[in-house]
């Protein structure tokens, strides 16, 4: 080996230990601060697109990781600048004034204006910090004999097909929606063969205080990257990857139902618990909180009958 090619595969190495190390920090501020986290993977991402490819399986868990953050930044903003509005209202500002901090504001957080929900979600993160190396790991064999079950059929997965107890005819509340006509759940990734290279890391970074918009934007960002990351797995093989797809499917539920599209949100979250199903060894707290999550989803889409089932 020339001396150039081991210089270039020394730094090769430092910079995977830097994206390591920028990956492992954004692990552990996630809970504090996941607009600075969302930072943090961020950068890790840059370095590792650049060493395995933008479509790596390599980089998908990074994907994964920064989306979620984005998403959990975007929700917080919103609830804050929500919060805000209602704080100018009630100290007797001027109608306009009050009326413009509403507007910017957004509709307001599904979840986090419920203190039941918060609590759930608290739980989530402190099982998600026990539990981070099972979200490397690859799912067992049941997994992997419905994935060969699922080629045979053709490509058929959970990820393609809607469970069946999702409405039939499920459409979204908000024709504004950006993801107003996708079903994540009902349609396959279309790029599985060949996923489309994701947002370019380091130039979508979480900015502090943005404008009323700027929550929209991260939310739409936090889709793009994690639609990146489903079609990252898929390819690779969902049989592998059960509990970040897991992950995955129920922040996209969660996405939609900030959104106001409640239908297309239940089909992700009846996915998400398939694929937790999969996710070895069985764990009932996970499963619990995406029944309840599902359920105060199916309250907001007026689907009564079917939320007492998950209760």
């Amino acid at each position: 080996m020339s001396t150039n090619q081991a210089t270039a595969n020394d730094d090769a190495d430092a910079s995977l230990s830097t994206a390591q190390q920028l990956y492992d920090e954004a692990m552990s501020e996630r809970d504090n601060d996941a607009s600075y986290a969302a930072e943090l993977f961020s950068r890790a991402l840059e370095i590792r697109n650049r060493h395995f490819g933008e479509s790596a399986v390599e980089t998908a868990d990074t994907y994964l990781r920064y989306g979620v953050s984005l998403f959990e930044a975007a929700r917080d903003e919103r609830t804050h600048e929500t919060l805000g509005a209602k704080a100018i209202e009630q100290a007797g500002a001027p109608r306009a004034s009050a009326a413009a901090g509403s507007s910017a504001a957004g509709p307001s957080s599904m979840f986090k204006d419920d203190p039941e929900v918060s609590s759930e979600s608290a739980g989530e993160e402190d099982e998600e910090a026990e539990g981070d190396d099972q979200d490397e790991e690859e799912t067992g064999a049941s997994a992997a004999a419905a994935a060969a079950a699922a080629a045979a059929a053709g490509g058929s997965s959970i990820a393609a097909t809607a469970p069946s107890d999702a409405a039939p005819n499920a459409t979204n509340t908000d024709a504004s929606s950006p993801h107003a006509t996708e079903s994540q759940a009902a349609a396959p990734c279309t790029s599985a063969s060949d996923p489309p290279p994701g947002p370019k890391a380091g130039k979508h970074r979480v900015r502090p205080g943005g404008s009323g918009g700027k929550a929209l934007e991260d939310m739409d960002l936090a889709y793009e990257v994690l639609e990146t990351a489903r079609c990252i797995y898929l390819k690779d093989g969902e049989e592998k990857h059960a509990a970040p797809l897991a992950l995955l499917y129920r922040t996209i539920g969660e996405i939609k139902g900030e959104e106001g599209n409640f239908d297309a949100s239940v089909e992700d979250l009846l996915v998400s618990i398939e694929y937790q199903h999969q996710v070895p060894p069985h764990n009932p707290r996970r499963l619990a909180e995406l029944h309840f999550l599902l359920s105060k989803t199916l309250q907001m889409a007026d689907r009564q009958a079917e939320a007492a089932r998950h209760w």
